[in-house]
């Protein structure tokens, strides 16, 4: 899933601009989980992530198992910062987002 419409809206992760990326593990893991911070043109924030069957991203696929999975997510501005002040250096953040105050 690259694009999906959520309270009629359209969040593509193909037209949407990367902000930055945070992987945990390797594909291969149970606990694997890849997001990534997008921003659309409208200067709307979402996430796009992917994990595996022991991730925050599993998806249910029998009545005895887990798989992997993915979603859209989309962000208000104070969440993608929340999001940016977890996974981001200073600098990256402050280029997207703004001098910050000391």
């Amino acid at each position: 899933m690259t694009k999906k419409i959520i309270n009629g809206k359209k969040y593509d992760v193909e037209t949407a601009r990367l902000v930055d990326r945070w992987t945990y593990g390797n594909p291969s893991d149970f606990y694997y989980q890849d997001e990534m911070l997008l921003c659309k043109t409208t200067g709307e924030y979402f996430l796009y992530a992917q994990g595996g069957p022991l991730s925050d991203y599993r998806t249910y696929s029998s009545p005895t198992s887990w798989g992997g999975g993915e979603d859209i997510v989309p962000f208000t501005l104070y969440q993608a910062k929340c999001w940016a002040m977890e996974h981001m250096d200073g600098d990256a953040y402050e280029a997207e987002f703004g001098e910050v105050e000391e």
